[in-house]
């Protein structure tokens, strides 16, 4: 989807969440792909210490959209917002 965004010329940001920078899948490529359009929240497995989903979402962009992929709990969250 990275690609497609930056082939498009559209405007998109990437918050990445994951548990460890050391083992996050792709992080290099997701890097490359999204640079300073990019921010990695690595929470330890600790929710608490992660994306703060109301900051992030509180401000949404007039046409813009959401796209949300990952375990179930952080996709739960981000519907609620």
């Amino acid at each position: 989807m990275g690609y497609e965004l930056k082939r498009q010329g559209l405007k998109y940001y990437l918050h990445f969440c994951v548990r460890d920078e050391e083992s996050a899948p792709l992080l290099d490529e997701v890097k490359n792909i999204f640079g300073d359009q990019l921010t990695v929240y690595a929470d330890g497995g600790d929710p608490a210490h992660g994306i703060n989903l109301t900051s992030v979402l509180e401000n949404p962009v007039k046409g813009g959209h959401v796209y949300v992929c990952g375990p179930p709990g952080l996709v739960a969250s981000v519907r609620a917002e």
